[in-house]
């Protein structure tokens, strides 16, 4: 079958990386780490995995960050090379393990693309998994499956930027029939938002800021709502706030998103870094200082109360 991989090669890295910034379609070309090759189906790891066959893959800021390899080379320790491309997906049951209860071949389904304790085959759960933290797990790199946080950067898995990717049966969630497959893919983007509203949820008398109209900002804006928020009218873009916000969520993570998120949360104020910043540049930090401001990072999604 047909993939979009991602391959490790410090000589296609390094001159891809120098040259990109004056030549970005090198990103793609037949120089750089991203392939589109035959590869073979995953295999089920064990008894307890299915196999998905795609019927939609979304493309992921994320993604997009490693594409143009803007990525910090740290995560490297918790991927296994090459991988297939692609965590955000829907699509349907191909095969199913003989310990797999529950599903049937051919039933819709959405993953969970986290490659935490319970997938990795350990019966003592680390301390986040135990609490449902899954996405803090500190066996990304351990137990029966390759190195990888999620399906779509570990080698055992595949992804679903392909025909076919494998996942645990304790990440699969069926899709009702009156959820359309276009929905149905923003599932795992829309836990991403819904994760970082819920762990930093505002006051009904207080000033939200949401930067970036991207998918994630959109969806920062429709989580607030349907939890009940009273914020009707969250900014979005540059503009210069008198007195600051009391909550800023930065969708973005650029360097200049940053920056202005800093400045436009209010003294003692909170600012939420949303989006997947890797090593932005051209920040003042100036505010986080003078005006006590709390930075929280906020990644992918666990299991929440409401």
């Amino acid at each position: 079958m047909k993939a979009i991989q991602f391959v490790q090669s410090i000589p296609r890295y390094v001159p891809s990386r120098a040259i990109s910034t004056l030549y970005p379609p090198i990103l793609w070309s037949r120089l750089s780490c991203l392939k589109y090759r035959e590869v073979p189906e995953p295999p089920l790891p064990n008894e307890d995995w299915v196999k998905v066959k795609v019927r939609y893959g979304g493309i992921c800021g994320s993604d997009m960050g490693l594409i143009f390899l803007h990525k910090s080379p740290s995560l490297s320790a918790f991927v296994s090379f090459p991988f297939t491309v692609g965590h955000e997906n829907v699509g349907t049951i191909a095969e199913l393990g003989s310990e797999v209860e529950g599903f049937e071949v051919g039933e819709r389904v959405v993953v969970d693309p986290t490659l935490s304790c319970e997938v990795r085959g350990f019966a003592d759960l680390c301390p986040a998994c135990r609490r449902g933290d899954t996405n803090l797990c500190q066996r990304f790199a351990e137990g029966a499956i390759a190195p990888g946080l999620l399906i779509g950067n570990c080698h055992d898995t595949g992804g679903s930027w392909s025909p076919l990717f494998a996942a645990h049966k304790s990440r699969l969630f069926r899709v009702p029939a009156s959820v359309s497959d276009e929905n149905g893919v923003m599932v795992e983007p829309f836990a991403v938002a819904l994760h970082a509203v819920m762990r930093n949820f505002p006051r009904d008398d207080g000033v939200v800021l949401v930067m970036g109209a991207g998918v994630i900002g959109i969806f920062v804006v429709a989580a607030l709502r349907a939890l009940g928020s009273t914020l009707h009218k969250p900014l979005l873009g540059k503009r210069v706030m008198v007195g600051g916000a009391d909550l800023v969520f930065d969708c973005v993570g650029s360097g200049g998103s940053i920056d202005d998120a800093l400045r436009f949360t209010r003294s003692g104020g909170r600012m939420v870094l949303v989006g997947a910043a890797a090593l932005p540049t051209g920040i003042d930090w100036t505010p986080l200082w003078l005006n006590e401001i709390e930075v929280k990072g906020s990644y992918i999604y666990s299991t929440e109360l409401y």
